[in-house]
């Protein structure tokens, strides 16, 4: 299949010696005109659930995070390193997209093939379509998250203005885990939640990977992954009509993030949520 030609891990890596110098000069130029975004192709990083539409029993049991490992020092917030929806990239001068290509698919192999030793006998990552059912599970881990932090605030302020007694238990946590997302990527999610909505639900349907980055911020050293995701949304409203569902269709780019030394880093966090982004062309 067309995921197979970005397969992880990949023998033989010594053939693809001669595009090193390709890289290397793409970086000599990146730094001279500037920053650029580069972006890889849909055709090549591109990953689908089986089917038409992907269901949570499909996609496996949506786990909330427990909190943070206390020896990852997760920042509250990320700084994105060549954010693919910044369309310019700061480049000087403009660099047709076909040049970028290889540039950027050679950066993205190796920066997941770093994070896939970093996640060694963590997480089952052996290849894109891993990684890209792995991005979707942490969407759905950070959907779970708001759905719930939303609850317990409601009941928080509920016990707040309760008689003594009236409740036998507190009302749980209302932080989200700075391990499973950033404030900023939590923030930007919880806000699209429609208004007045009873219930809200998500169903990815499909992941690719945009580009994958090695980045510096708060006095660390991170891998960040950009994804794609194509995700279908569901929600009923209060006091409309039994069973009438509203249903959307939107894309999404996240950033996925883990440090690049730590061997207690458990799973990528979303470092950073873009609404309803543009799909990427090849």
């Amino acid at each position: 299949s067309q995921n197979r030609l970005f397969t992880l891990p990949v023998e033989g890596l010594g053939a693809m010696a001669a595009v090193a110098a390709a890289v290397a000069a793409a970086s000599a130029a990146s730094s001279a005109g500037g920053r650029l975004a580069l972006r890889a192709p849909r055709s090549l990083l591109g990953g689908s659930l089986a089917g038409a539409s992907a269901s949570r029993s499909a996609l496996g049991a949506v786990r909330l995070c427990s909190g943070a490992l206390p020896s990852v020092n997760w920042p509250e917030n990320s700084v994105i390193f060549e954010p693919p929806w910044d369309s310019g990239g700061g480049s000087l001068v403009p660099v047709p997209a076909f040049f970028m290509v290889l540039p950027n698919t050679m950066e993205t192999f190796f920066t997941l093939r770093e994070a896939q030793q970093v996640l060694l006998n963590k997480l089952d990552v052996k290849d894109i379509d891993s990684f890209n059912m792995r991005f979707m599970l942490r969407f759905l881990d950070l959907h779970a998250e708001v759905e719930a932090l939303r609850r317990t605030k409601a009941r928080a302020v509920a016990l707040a203005s309760a008689p003594p007694g009236k409740f036998a238990q507190a009302p749980g946590p209302t932080s989200g885990a700075l391990d499973l997302a950033s404030a900023d990527a939590r923030a930007a999610w919880a806000k699209e939640r429609p208004h007045n909505a009873k219930s809200w639900e998500v169903t990815p349907h499909f992941c690719q990977v945009v580009q994958a980055r090695r980045a510096e911020h708060n006095g660390s050293g991170w891998l960040q992954v950009t994804a794609q995701i194509t995700a279908e949304e569901r929600w009923t409203l209060r006091g409309g009509v039994a069973g009438m569902l509203d249903i959307r269709m939107r894309e999404h780019l996240l950033v996925y993030e883990i440090p690049r030394e730590s061997s207690a880093v458990q799973d990528f966090r979303i470092a950073a949520v873009h609404i309803d982004a543009k799909p990427f062309s090849t």
